[in-house]
């Protein structure tokens, strides 16, 4: 069965090929710089491994939800330290009782189009 989805396949990870290409051209084609993207942890994975995220907004709620709870981001799993995704902290504030990080991402290996939204606020 087709995936409904042409850019997430059933397992999560982002097939930006040739899709996310052909939207970033039709993007740019409307004068388009700037995308900001919400999405779920596979689709947020796969646009930081495919080095499209320049930016990203990370809120985070004073809740605790355990180790069961989905994670902002899907990633392959890391085999050592050297495969980590190092951040640039850009700025950092509290918006109510989140805490509202902006971060980039030191090693994009391609310009990016892409801000990405992480976290969701904590309304009271």
């Amino acid at each position: 069965m087709k995936d409904p989805n042409p850019l997430v396949s059933g397992r999560g990870k982002a097939l930006l090929e040739p899709a996310g290409n052909r939207m970033m051209m039709m993007l740019a084609d409307f004068g388009m710089n700037e995308v900001l993207v919400e999405a779920g942890c596979g689709l947020n994975g796969a646009l930081i491994e495919a080095g499209l995220i320049d930016e990203m907004i990370i809120f985070l709620a004073p809740h605790l939800l355990g180790d069961d709870a989905r994670g902002m981001v899907q990633l392959p799993e890391f085999t050592n330290l050297g495969q980590k995704k190092t951040l640039k902290i850009n700025d950092l504030r509290m918006v109510g009782q989140d805490i509202r990080i902006i971060a980039a991402e030191l090693q994009n290996r391609l310009p990016a189009l892409f801000t990405a939204v992480f976290g969701k606020l904590a309304l009271p």
